[in-house]
């Protein structure tokens, strides 16, 4: 049985790397004949990522002209800025979709969707890398199997939940709602309402901006969020 608790370390994976795992293959030692097993599954991901591409285009932009003067004629130019008042994000869009680091960061961060785009080697398939907590979800949401356990970092649910879905309310969920339990597990898991094992605000924001993707503004809400009531601001006491 193949060992992968070396790739439990990793929290962003390739197309072929996240393939590999899902068969049951290391990434790490493939061969001519195991790349032509997971070609498939790659390419299942690669139409979700066009799909999820798409979608976002669609949905969260608008064209706009722009006359310039071009051989004694006038051209007309279609360019694309973030729609004003869409409110599309990640948790809106069908399930199915496959979301890349770099566009959960473009969504995130509201860029200009021309400058994203016209960027391709931010946006071909190929350059893509996804977290580990976004291919659970896909997983889960296209009821795929996997050999290896995206989720490993995640506590098991209790029996409550497990009966009656994900959450203690059912199945609903957000991105953002995801993004508040990785952390939560992550880093306030072994709180036992000692302040010594209480997690530090900055520490709690700067991983959710690096591992998850989030601005300032979205990391600072859910360290809020979690932070334990009673614990004094301000630098530690020493013993």
């Amino acid at each position: 049985m193949t060992d992968f608790q070396h790739w439990n370390f990793v929290n962003n994976f390739t197309a072929e790397q996240a393939a590999a795992l899902i068969l049951g293959f290391d990434p790490a030692n493939l061969n001519d004949t195991d790349r032509s097993k997971i070609a498939p599954v790659i390419s299942c991901m690669q139409g979700c990522y066009r799909e999820a591409f798409n979608y976002y285009i669609e949905n969260y932009s608008r064209p706009i002209e722009i006359i310039s003067e071009e051989n004694e004629g006038k051209t007309t130019v279609l360019t694309l800025e973030p729609a004003p008042a869409c409110e599309f994000s990640q948790a809106t869009a069908p399930k199915e979709k496959l979301y890349s680091v770099s566009m959960q960061l473009a969504l995130d961060a509201n860029v200009n969707i021309e400058s994203w785009i016209s960027r391709k080697e931010i946006t071909d398939f190929e350059s893509q890398q996804f977290t580990r907590w976004e291919l659970d979800r896909w997983l889960r949401e296209m009821d795929l199997d996997s050999k290896y356990p995206f989720r490993n970092k995640l506590a098991k649910t209790t029996d409550k939940v497990e009966k009656i879905g994900h959450w203690p309310w059912g199945d609903h969920t957000t991105g953002y709602l995801e993004h508040l339990e990785a952390a939560a597990l992550e880093f306030w898991a072994g709180y036992n309402g000692d302040p010594k094992t209480a997690a530090k605000n900055e520490t709690v924001i700067t991983w959710l901006k690096k591992e998850r993707g989030l601005s300032q503004s979205k990391a600072e809400a859910i360290a809020t969020i979690l932070r334990a009531e009673g614990i004094p601001a301000g630098p530690r006491k020493k013993n």
